[in-house]
């Protein structure tokens, strides 16, 4: 009970955790205490299937007791919740499986006839050696890795522990109710459980990494992405102090020989110009539209024409995933349209219908680099489908297909040859995550 507890951090309780705690060793004591009044029967005349009856009927309300308490107090969803009770699982099918190894080689006489004092005494001991290896792993690995990870990244894991957890324990039950826990099987089995405990620690700290790895990889974007923008910005200012000077010059000009509404006329359309530059509304969120504003101006730099068409009132997109996601699509289309001969394009559609958030890009494209790994007929398909054609190499497509991933969705890459034309489609639920 304590184990499933603390693989949570503590903002997901009902109340606080320690009050939480405390209650449950309070009520874990009180079972204790009443276990006397089930292995004394004899003394109310039971038999001793009745015994047994009573003995497993008291356990079974113990545990749904326990796990009504634990899905009240747990604010998760109930595929955290799960893991966390299957790692505990697999803990105390593990203790069971080393005592009754010490059982088979220390006990041999009583082996299969029921539980004795002695067989308590083991319990204890090995619950006590093994109880602080578990704590630490659910204490650190896993309430890191369910902290860190979306509830589909989780069921990818979850695959994994339900399966085996399951098939140790009936084949434990099977070898049990066969009396055939011998010392050699009762050693296969133990050695299997390190195997697992090692896989399942591994399992959960690769999946942490990698999850780092994949943050840091944004974040380095996200500052390159800055980088780039106050780059750009200078480079504007530079030419728009270009433009004004000659700008100035002109109307100085014009004013010399006092033609008034020529220079009315000239500052008319320059104020035009820098306003439909700087208030271009391509939809109602406010980061989303800046994104556009940053990128559309760009590209017609470029002389690339952009084609966007935004229905978006407001996304619950992260703002530094939205950076990062049209970020790598929009440097990526701009890069592409350069590397063009004739007609350079760019055509945005971002959709927002309820909680699925659509983006979908398309520029003219030259040539891409395939990988080989998948059949390129037309359809979509995933990032490893190209390589980079940056020297430097790139992860912009894999970072597209992560963020998709961080909020439930996909993204799928298409190349039309014919066409000359590139184009990547993005599903998110903007719900999730």
């Amino acid at each position: 009970m304590i184990l499933c507890l603390v693989a949570f951090p503590d903002a997901v309780y009902r109340r606080p955790r320690r009050q939480i705690l405390a209650g449950v060793l309070i009520y874990g004591a009180c079972v204790a205490a009443a276990v006397p009044v089930v292995f004394y029967s004899e003394l109310f005349g039971l038999l001793d299937n009745q015994i047994a009856l009573l003995a497993n009927t008291y356990m079974a309300v113990f545990i749904l007791t326990f796990i009504v308490i634990y899905c009240r107090v747990v604010r998760e969803n109930l595929i955290k919740k799960l893991i966390v009770v299957f790692v505990v699982i697999f803990y105390a099918a593990t203790v069971y499986m080393v005592v009754n190894a010490l059982r088979s080689l220390f006990d041999v006489s009583d082996v299969y006839m029921g539980y004795s004092p002695f067989d308590v005494v083991w319990f204890a001991i090995i619950s006590a050696l093994l109880f602080p290896f578990i704590f630490y792993m659910n204490k650190t690995y896993l309430l890191e890795y369910l902290a860190e990870n979306a509830v589909r990244h989780i069921m990818r894991v979850l695959r994994w522990v339900i399966p085996l957890t399951v098939v140790y324990i009936v084949l434990m039950a099977y070898y049990s109710a066969y009396n055939t826990m011998q010392p050699l099987v009762c050693a296969s089995f133990i050695l299997t459980a390190v195997i697992l405990w090692i896989f399942y620690g591994m399992l959960l700290k690769e999946s942490v990494r990698h999850k780092r790895d994949a943050a840091s990889l944004q974040e380095a974007q996200i500052q390159n992405f800055r980088y780039e923008k106050a780059t750009g910005d200078m480079e504007t200012t530079r030419r728009l102090r270009h433009d004004m000077r000659h700008l100035l010059n002109g109307l100085y000009q014009i004013a010399e020989q006092g033609d008034v509404e020529a220079v009315r006329r000239s500052l008319r359309e320059a104020i035009s110009d820098v306003a439909r530059v700087e208030n271009r509304d391509f939809c109602d969120d406010r980061v989303l539209n800046s994104l556009l504003q940053y990128y559309v101006y760009l590209a017609e730099q470029e002389g690339i024409v952009c084609s966007v068409s935004a229905e978006c009132q407001k996304s619950e997109i992260s703002p530094a995933d939205l950076t990062v996601l049209l970020g790598n699509l929009m440097e990526n289309a701009i890069r592409a349209c350069l590397e063009t001969e004739g007609e350079r394009k760019i055509t945005i559609r971002i959709d927002r219908k309820r909680s699925n958030f659509l983006v979908q890009i398309t520029n003219s494209c030259a040539a891409v680099r395939a990988t080989g790994r998948y059949e390129m007929n037309g359809e979509y398909v995933p990032a490893g489908a190209f390589a980079s054609m940056r020297r430097d190499g790139g992860h912009g497509l894999r970072s597209i297909e992560l963020i998709a991933g961080k909020y439930g969705g996909e993204a799928g890459f298409r190349y039309d040859a014919p066409a000359r034309q590139f184009t990547a489609r993005i599903f998110m639920r903007s719900g999730a995550d």
